[in-house]
């Protein structure tokens, strides 16, 4: 299961148009709206089914523009954890819930 934020600007004189729309859509949950912007979630199987129903709400008459802003995936997450527990790159001690945090001493670089 997929999750996204996607925050919806609308054009002043549409807001309570594309508002009405979007809670009787069956496309996203309205959790917020304010000064012609409105906050939803939308949910998928997978992220094409995601990408359609944002390109949907982008098309709604008075939307200027869909933005997603956090997105939740359930596969790629679970793919992640086992790329983790198969690599040799994470050291054991990251581990040992004996270690305090403040014996941890950082020896990377940060790079911008």
């Amino acid at each position: 299961m997929n999750i996204s934020g996607i925050v919806i600007k609308v054009k002043e004189k549409k807001f309570h148009d594309v508002l009405d729309t979007l809670k009787y859509s069956n496309l996203c949950e309205v959790h917020f709206h304010q000064d012609g912007k409105i906050v939803v979630t939308i949910e998928g199987n997978s992220t094409d089914e995601e990408i359609k129903r944002q390109k949907r709400i982008e098309m709604i008459d008075g939307v200027l523009s869909a933005e997603m802003v956090y997105a939740y995936s359930e596969h790629e997450l679970e793919s992640e954890r086992v790329k983790i527990d198969m690599s040799e790159d994470v050291p054991s001690w990251l581990n040992n819930n004996d270690i305090k945090a403040h014996q941890i001493k950082y020896k990377g670089d940060v790079k911008m």
